[in-house]
């Protein structure tokens, strides 16, 4: 921790935080609405429309981030069932 109390990430990446309920016709603004879009035909960037209707409406991109997140949660079971033993100190 530094001193203004924040936790360094040596990740290399920047943490941006934004208002997402921000909405203006700048370019800021229509990302932030597309993020919230729940209709590609409704999204402002076709970069991202194309995205999330591969994703989350055709049957390949669905399968494929079903997958995904099956993965995730069999990892997760799989730690939460073998949790890392610690070894035990001696009496």
């Amino acid at each position: 921790m530094d001193e203004n109390g924040d936790l360094p990430f040596d990740d290399g990446y920047s943490i941006i935080y934004v208002n997402g309920s921000y909405r203006d016709e700048d370019a800021i603004g229509r990302l932030l609405y597309d993020f919230n879009c729940r209709n590609a035909d409704n999204m402002y960037y076709s970069e991202l429309a194309n995205s999330f209707r591969f994703h989350k409406q055709q049957d390949k991109g669905v399968k494929m981030v079903s997958r995904i997140v099956e993965g995730y949660g069999d990892e997760r079971a799989k730690e939460a069932r073998y949790p890392a033993m610690k070894p035990m100190s001696p009496s």
